[in-house]
């Protein structure tokens, strides 16, 4: 989690690195970071979020496929999609 920090916000003799900050954000998590977890709403994020959240959706992870709803459902990293309710 703390390398994520630095990759996100970039440090003396580190150069800010989204995608690298997001690797180590994602390892924390695996590891049962909440903190981690919680960063992931950074916008910076969208994109690498929603995917990361389809591939663990695909895999069964029930809070993850809720998560990648949302994401659908506000147009965060993907093509916003909303059905409304017909009745």
């Amino acid at each position: 989690y703390n390398l994520a920090i630095i990759y996100f916000q970039g440090a003396p003799k580190v150069e800010k690195d989204i995608p690298t900050s997001f690797k180590w954000l994602t390892s924390a998590i695996e590891a049962g970071d909440d903190e981690a977890r919680d960063m992931l709403s950074q916008p910076v994020f969208n994109d690498l979020t929603a995917e990361w959240y389809a591939k663990r959706a695909e895999l069964g992870d029930r809070d993850a496929q809720m998560k990648l709803a949302d994401f659908y459902l506000w147009g965060r990293g993907v093509e916003q999609v909303y059905v409304p309710k017909c009745d």
